[in-house]
């Protein structure tokens, strides 16, 4: 990350780590990503609620209940999610600050990935 001036007030810029985030994604699987990409349209920046992470788990809110819940820890997100601490600060940095970037990828790796179901 590097940091710029704007308006004389120091800003850091943000780049997503593609590598970690493709990691992420694959232990994820397309279902999971296939509903965290929703987020990404709806979801609000610093909020466990909504963000991609928690619609993958299962929708809003689902994922912060658990994390609240007596004797969780912060890494409980990633043991939940089957992700490393690191993919987990991955896919949070880029869903808070590379969202547009974040996005082209998800939707680039659910064209290569994502099996639609086949109706019955």
């Amino acid at each position: 990350m590097a940091t710029v001036q704007v308006a004389g007030i120091p800003e850091v810029l943000h780049a997503i780590d593609k590598q970690m985030l493709t990691s992420a994604l694959e232990k994820l699987g397309s279902d999971r990503v296939m509903r965290g990409h929703v987020a990404l349209e709806h979801g609000t920046r610093g909020d466990w609620n909504n963000c991609f992470l928690a619609m993958c788990f299962g929708g809003y809110g689902r994922l912060n209940a658990l994390l609240r819940t007596p004797h969780k820890e912060g890494d409980e997100a990633a043991v939940m999610l089957g992700l490393s601490n690191a993919e987990v600060w991955a896919v949070t940095e880029a869903f808070d600050h590379c969202r547009a970037e974040m996005q082209a990828l998800v939707e680039e790796w659910l064209e290569l990935n994502h099996v639609a179901a086949v109706p019955a």
